[in-house]
């Protein structure tokens, strides 16, 4: 649709990803990327860039989502939102994680909750979200104690913000841990 501004084009990628059509989603994505770069405005490029490689992680292409999650956080430092920058390193640090690069992942985890913990303005669920990442890589590489401490931080954030959802998987896997720990 010739002339159409970010907005319409992320609404179009929104409206397709939430009914699975993941190939109109990326295209819409894609045109709402290249009106945003044509823009002056750079931060415009954040919420587009940030669905496109959503929807790449969601597509299997995995390169492709660390390379648009490294330009968001470039982005991010030079307009100075470190925060938005610390959530496009946590995802990269999860992709990683899933494909089983741990000490890569650990790097961006790393950075992630530097950059989350050193900000007054940090959101409890960005922080626990993180750390969550985090306790699964720990899971993965066995060091049970930091895991541990880990998910008890993550639950008392998840709980400070009512997510149940993210209380309930702490809670199960501090039940694994000192169930494998007894055993």
């Amino acid at each position: 649709m010739h002339g159409s501004t970010i907005k319409e084009w992320l609404e179009r990628a929104h409206s397709a990803r939430r009914h699975q059509r993941l190939s109109e989603a990326r295209r819409s994505a894609l045109s709402a990327v290249e009106t945003a770069r044509g823009s002056s405005d750079r931060s415009a490029c954040i919420p587009a860039l940030n669905l496109l490689a959503q929807l790449e992680r969601d597509l299997g292409n995995h390169q492709d989502a660390i390379t648009l999650y490294m330009e968001i956080a470039d982005t991010c430092r030079g307009e100075g939102e470190l925060l938005k920058s610390a959530h496009a390193l946590r995802h990269i640090g999860d992709i990683h994680r899933d494909k089983g690069r741990f000490e890569l992942a650990g790097s961006f985890y790393d950075e992630a909750l530097g950059i989350y913990r050193a900000d007054q303005h940090t959101r409890p669920l960005d922080l626990a979200n993180a750390i969550r990442g985090f306790a699964l890589l720990k899971n993965h590489t066995n060091e049970i104690e930091q895991a541990k401490s880990l998910w008890t931080e993550a639950k008392a954030l998840y709980e400070s913000t009512s997510v149940t959802a993210g209380v309930d998987e702490c809670d199960l896997w501090l039940t694994r841990l000192a169930r494998n720990a007894s055993a």
